[in-house]
């Protein structure tokens, strides 16, 4: 909480007189605590997470968004779990909880003034609630991790951090927000295309006031620090803090920390902007502690870009010693491995496919089954599975019908079915675009249809002869009568005669 300084000037013979009247409206004058009760006698309400402790102005006591109960129930995970992921990274214990001071602001408060300040005296965190709730909810967020950001390295060097590195980690702090970053990036690659790009010494300048602070300032903050924790590793950081915690003079503990003289880290940062600027900015070590867009990622199937991020966090999780954590980022990886692989095995099935191999295809597409029958069931492509199967089926099929048609093409008795099986064959190449083997079913058609022509004519010149033939013998004999001669004639002999 805010500290009244006041400074009285008493003549010598009444000081006394007047230093008992002091001490009597002391109580007022006094900053108001948990336990001190503001003007009219109204005590300010405390609520407790595990890393902080909330104290609110009795006038927020029915505020719609600032009322201890609901504001306590929204912001504890949030306060809680950034106090505790910044810890780990600077690599302090936070034994107290951190006080913060939610105030019900002023009406006219400049709407440019920061939402959280702290406490020149104790560091705590003293919340304006006006500014506070016209804020997105993204910058409310962000506001709050600035302000513990900034109290945890004042915490860890003893306050004395020099000015931009600390202006630097409050920035570096924030959840990564892609248009804010990307600006940051074209600013300094502008400036370092132009040669405009500020000393680290005058960048310190900046915010001392000695220089005017510009937006290119706040970029290179951003940048110096993302460079010293992205570049040298976390570990290295931490020996730059404790350095710094020992000394006032910037370069001597960067110096102790990084065991690199100050200017070599500086050109290094230079000659690293260029890639910063193209890419690099996209990656920030601490947003590796939220795991949740990496597994977003992985429930759409986006595996490259889930192992991408969770890499960053697996780099995070190892520098800072969180076992637990390495363990769940293992666990997701092997997610995105097997994913990936699947993935590779489907854009071989969809190539066999497209050359018509049917075989190839069903083997290729057996295998990616196998792979996403290890993933989550929300993260197999049922639709594109079942799909590739039925394209693979019907190929299969349909070369099994050509070569039965080819098999029984020379079959006098079973030509039908093997007409039957061309066409079917014929019809599934065309709908799959399978040109080659369409081609060759046309030929097995034109074959087995060029053996019934044979048939026919044969069949049809038989059946010609035969007419012939019949028509001959209808002419010669049918009409005839048989005519014996009398001697080949048979003796009868007479009725008289058989009866004797």
């Amino acid at each position: 909480m805010r500290t009244w300084h006041i400074r009285f000037i008493i003549p010598g013979s009444r000081r006394w007189l007047l230093a008992a009247l002091v001490l009597t409206l002391l109580p007022v004058l006094a900053p108001v605590t948990a336990q001190a009760a503001p003007a009219g006698g109204e005590t300010w309400t405390v609520r407790f997470t595990n890393q902080a402790a909330l104290h609110f102005d009795p006038a927020l006591s029915e505020h719609p968004q600032l009322a201890p109960d609901l504001f306590t129930a929204t912001n504890a995970e949030l306060l809680d779990t950034s106090i505790h992921e910044l810890a780990l990274v600077l690599g302090i214990a936070v034994s107290a909880p951190v006080d913060i001071w939610i105030t019900a602001g002023a009406g006219g408060a400049d709407p440019s003034a920061p939402a959280i300040t702290l406490d020149p005296a104790d560091h705590s965190l003293l919340v304006d609630g006006v500014i506070l709730t016209a804020l997105t909810p993204v910058e409310a967020d962000n506001a709050f991790s600035s302000a513990i950001a900034r109290r945890l390295a004042i915490e860890a060097t003893n306050g004395q951090l020099a000015p931009a590195f600390t202006e630097g980690f409050t920035l570096y702090a924030r959840e990564p927000l892609t248009p804010v970053l990307s600006r940051y990036a074209a600013l300094l690659q502008n400036a370092n295309a132009q040669g405009g790009l500020l000393s680290w010494a005058d960048l310190h300048r900046t915010v001392t006031g000695e220089m005017a602070s510009t937006d290119l300032a706040v970029a290179e903050q951003y940048a110096v620090t993302a460079f010293l924790i992205d570049h040298y590793g976390i570990s290295a950081y931490r020996a730059f803090l404790n350095a710094s915690a020992t000394t006032t003079d910037w370069r001597m503990a960067l110096q102790t920390g990084y065991r690199l003289p100050a200017n070599e880290i500086e050109s290094a940062w230079r000659d690293d902007l260029s890639r910063w600027t193209n890419s690099g900015w996209k990656t920030n070590i601490i947003a590796g502690f939220d795991l949740d867009p990496a597994r977003a990622l992985l429930e759409r199937g986006n595996y490259a870009a889930a192992k991408a991020m969770l890499e960053r966090s697996q780099r995070l999780f190892s520098e800072i010693g969180d076992e637990v954590s390495l363990q769940t980022v293992s666990t997701l990886l092997t997610q995105c491995d097997v994913g990936l692989q699947a993935e590779a095995l489907m854009t071989q099935t969809e190539d066999a496919l497209r050359q018509f191999n049917y075989a190839g295809a069903g083997d290729l597409l057996t295998q990616a089954e196998a792979q996403y029958a290890r993933l989550p069931p929300d993260q197999r492509p049922t639709a594109v599975l079942t799909a590739y199967r039925d394209l693979t089926n019907r190929g299969l099929t349909a070369i099994a019908q050509l070569d039965n048609a080819n098999r029984l093409a020379g079959s006098w008795t079973e030509f039908p079915r093997a007409r039957d099986d061309a066409l079917a064959a014929g019809a599934t190449f065309a709908q799959l675009g399978d040109a080659d083997r369409l081609e060759a079913t046309t030929l097995v058609l034109d074959r087995i249809d060029e053996r019934q022509r044979r048939l026919v004519l044969l069949l049809g010149g038989l059946a010609v002869i035969s007419l012939i033939w019949l028509l001959l013998w209808r002419k010669h004999g049918v009409n005839q009568t048989m005519r014996w001669p009398e001697r080949l004639r048979p003796v009868v002999p007479a009725t008289s005669d058989r009866s004797e």
